[in-house]
């Protein structure tokens, strides 16, 4: 008998995918099912609100505001693509 091949879905759209490990810290703190168009949209989203999250920090904005700010801005319908 072969061995079995898991199918991951990926979390967003369902289309196969694969285990992915969040990093913080040089530390895995999760573990999540994403196909690699996903993962691309998702990277290039983050790289173009991280910016915005940046300038609020060196302007002396308090972390959790920034993050609360950037959430409003990422569950926008207007911002998406």
């Amino acid at each position: 008998m072969s061995d079995p091949i898991p199918l991951f879905r990926c979390a967003s759209c369902g289309e196969a995918g694969k285990r992915v490990d969040l990093s913080w810290n040089d530390k895995v703190v999760g573990t999540f099912t994403a196909c690699q168009s996903c993962i691309d949209r998702t990277t290039a989203t983050l790289d173009r609100v991280r910016p915005i999250f940046d300038a609020m920090i060196a302007a002396g904005v308090d972390r959790d505001l920034a993050n609360e700010a950037l959430r409003a801005i990422l569950e926008d319908p207007r911002f998406k693509e």
